[in-house]
């Protein structure tokens, strides 16, 4: 599932369902991760906060001794120091030889943060990654120089990291977010900024480099169509849930994303709300034949979008079907290219 354009690989992620059982939750987590090892995905993305089970660290080094994925791990300043963060950069790369990627959040549960007494702005929130993120890239970067940073809510002094992280292992970096805040974050620190998947894939803002959607998909619109209703039913609690959630965030997207699911639901196109109205998933869907996601995802690429944040539902048979589309992208955009290369030869 994971693109090759070129000399360029795609980076594709899969995000594990979320469960309240804790023995569930884990083998969502090894399940997923081993269909991404299987059908060519990057790796998990592994959430943090107060409500998950595992610590996401725990699961990344498991995940990749196992079975050799990359994972997306969240990092949300609240739960640790960025030296923390640097020093399990510097330690995989010792012992796994491998890259890893950093979901950097801010949390948008405003209870999760009272709880830890946390109660800074929407704002400020975002003012702390900057110099999260600035500290472990000054760490990781330019290891072993020592690093000295004065700012609002870290300062170090002469603070070394070793070993050092090889150039080819070094993070890559994932800011998600719709504020101004976020898009400051991502022109300072050189990070991938994730956008959800809008009703017209056209409408995404130019240097977008990062798309995150949910999918479904099979040979014909109507198989597609009614397993995705199947997956996804209607739910008046699920709907209740939702909006009891909306007033606990402060999350810019997320309200942009209810509006919408409120006012419209478009389908003809494949895109659908029903998952993320019902509280069955935190993004929107794209339900679609293979012929119809392997024209999404090859508009896509050719937009500039390197990096895929993808909402699988958590069956082998998903992955499989996304697997099918995307190896269809994948050759569409082989050809386009060996095209090209053949009228530029002569």
């Amino acid at each position: 599932m994971k693109l090759t354009v070129g000399d360029k690989e795609i980076q594709t992620f899969a995000i594990a369902p979320r469960t309240l059982d804790k023995a569930e939750y884990w083998e969502n987590i090894r399940s997923v991760s081993k269909w991404c090892a299987d059908y060519r995905l990057t790796g998990p993305l592994l959430f943090t906060g107060n409500d998950t089970f595992v610590e996401p660290w725990v699961c990344a080094q498991a995940m990749i001794a196992e079975y050799g994925v990359a994972p997306l791990v969240a990092v949300n300043p609240i739960y640790a120091h960025p030296f923390t963060v640097a020093k399990m950069i510097s330690s995989y790369s010792l012992v796994y030889e491998k890259q890893i990627f950093l979901n950097m959040v801010t949390g948008a549960c405003v209870k999760q943060h009272a709880a830890l007494a946390d109660e800074i702005d929407h704002d400020e929130k975002y003012d702390r990654l900057l110099e999260f993120i600035q500290i472990v890239q000054g760490l990781t970067e330019n290891s072993p120089a020592p690093l000295t940073y004065e700012g609002k809510y870290y300062q170090v002094k002469d603070l070394r990291l070793n070993p050092p992280v090889p150039k080819e292992l070094l993070p890559g970096y994932f800011v998600a977010g719709h504020s101004d805040k976020a898009q400051e974050i991502k022109a300072l620190t050189g990070a991938v900024g994730m956008q959800m998947l809008p009703p017209k894939p056209d409408q995404l803002p130019e240097g977008v480099q990062g798309i995150h959607f949910g999918i479904m998909t099979r040979r014909t619109e109507e198989e597609v169509w009614d397993a995705a209703h199947k997956r996804f039913p209607e739910s008046e609690r699920g709907k209740f849930v939702l909006e009891q959630s909306m007033k606990r965030t402060d999350s810019v997207w997320k309200k942009r994303l209810k509006f919408m699911a409120d006012t419209e639901d478009v389908c003809e196109n494949g895109y659908w709300l029903a998952p993320f109205r019902n509280f069955q998933a935190d993004c929107p869907y794209f339900i679609g034949s293979h012929e119809r996601v392997k024209d999404l995802v090859v508009g896509l690429v050719r937009s500039g979008i390197e990096n895929i944040i993808l909402d699988v539902p958590g069956e082998e048979q998903e992955f499989a079907e996304v697997a099918t589309a995307f190896q269809m992208a994948e050759q569409e955009l082989a050809d386009t290219a060996n095209m090209t290369a053949a009228a530029v030869a002569k």
